[in-house]
C-alpha cells in the first residue's frame, strides 16, 4: 500500500467523487457499510474528498507506530481473540468467580440475553453482574431495531437488579479506560478499597497470557 499509494489515493477519490447514487453525503453506494455502521453518522464523502485533494499523493514517514499491546509468545494468548484478553485482565487483577456466555432470561418480551461474563451476586443489592464486549462482529448492529433491542435488554436487567458494564472492543487497547472498567466491576465484586487499589495498580493490564486453571468457573 505504501509503495502504490498514488494508486490508493486515486482509488479512493473515485469511491467518494463518483458515487452511482449521488448522494449528499454518504449512502451504501459509497462510504456506508456494515463494518463501519458505529460511524455512518460522521461520514460525508464530498469531505473525504476535500481531504484527499488537500492532502495530495505523497506519503512521507514521520514517526513509527508503537504496538498498543505487546506481541504475545506461543505461551500466550492471541490479542486478537478480544473476549480472551478481556478474560485474561480479570484473572490478573483477581476478579475472579466469571462465568463465560452465561445465558439470562428475561422472560417475554425481551426473552434471553447471553453477556460475555457474568458474576453471581456478591450481596443482596444485585442480581449479577454482565459485562458485554461491544463492538465485534456479533454485537456489531447497523440496523435501528437490532441497536433498539440492545439497548432495552440491558435496561431490562437493570431495572431486574443487574449490574450492566459494557466495554467497547476498541477500549480493550485504552488502558485508561479499561481501569475505569475494572474500577467498577472491582467495585461491585470487592468492595470500594480493592477497587480503588485495582484502578491505581494496573498492572493487570497488557497482553493476556494463558490460563492454567479454570477460573472461569469460580
Amino acid at each position: 500500500m505504501r509503495d502504490r499509494w498514488p494508486e490508493v489515493v486515486a482509488a479512493a477519490k473515485r469511491v467518494v467523487a463518483d458515487c452511482p447514487s449521488l448522494c449528499q453525503s454518504a449512502c451504501v453506494d459509497c462510504l456506508l457499510h456494515f463494518r463501519n455502521s458505529y460511524y455512518h453518522r460522521h461520514l460525508n464523502r464530498h469531505t473525504a474528498l476535500d481531504r484527499l485533494e488537500e492532502w495530495g499523493e505523497t506519503l512521507d514517514f514521520t514517526h513509527d507506530i508503537p504496538p498498543r499491546l505487546p506481541t504475545p509468545t506461543a505461551e500466550e494468548v492471541p490479542v486478537n481473540d478480544p473476549e480472551l484478553t478481556l478474560r485474561a485482565m480479570l484473572v490478573r487483577a483477581g476478579l475472579h468467580g466469571f462465568q463465560p456466555q452465561r445465558s439470562i432470561d428475561l422472560g417475554r418480551p425481551l426473552g434471553a440475553t447471553t453477556p460475555d461474563f457474568f458474576y453471581e451476586p456478591r450481596n443482596d443489592a444485585y442480581e449479577g453482574l454482565c459485562i458485554y464486549l461491544d463492538g465485534m462482529g456479533r454485537h456489531l448492529h447497523g440496523r435501528p431495531e437490532t441497536r433498539e433491542r440492545d439497548r432495552d435488554i440491558r435496561e431490562g436487567l437493570r431495572n431486574r437488579g443487574y449490574e450492566v458494564v459494557e466495554i467497547q472492543f476498541g477500549q480493550l487497547t485504552d488502558p485508561d479506560a479499561m481501569r475505569q472498567h475494572f474500577f467498577r466491576i472491582g467495585r461491585f465484586l470487592l468492595g470500594k478499597d480493592a477497587a480503588q487499589r485495582i484502578r491505581d495498580d494496573s498492572s493487570w493490564y497488557g497482553a493476556p497470557v494463558v490460563e492454567t486453571e479454570q477460573a472461569s468457573e469460580g
